[in-house]
């Protein structure tokens, strides 16, 4: 079984991206990975944590989820 999302990356002004294709081993890195945004965090909501990069997301989105995509952003050398 699968379910599709799509992914909102944060000030980037765009649509969100859709239609990735979430299996029950997908992790966050791999849905990332999947349209170019290494290096980003991926969270449900921006008022939930990201996910970790290693984790399986399947069981946490429901389909035609719109999951957010961020950069860290940094001050002083601490990452906010």
């Amino acid at each position: 079984m699968f379910k599709r999302v799509s992914i909102d990356v944060m000030g980037s002004g765009n649509e969100p991206r859709g239609g990735i294709v979430v299996s029950p081993e997908t992790t966050a890195a791999e849905l990332l990975r999947k349209i170019g945004l290494e290096g980003y965090e991926l969270c449900p909501s921006l008022s939930e944590l990201p996910f970790g990069a290693n984790e399986p997301v399947y069981d946490k989105v429901t389909d035609s989820s719109v999951l957010t995509a961020y950069t860290a952003a940094t001050a002083g050398g601490k990452v906010l």
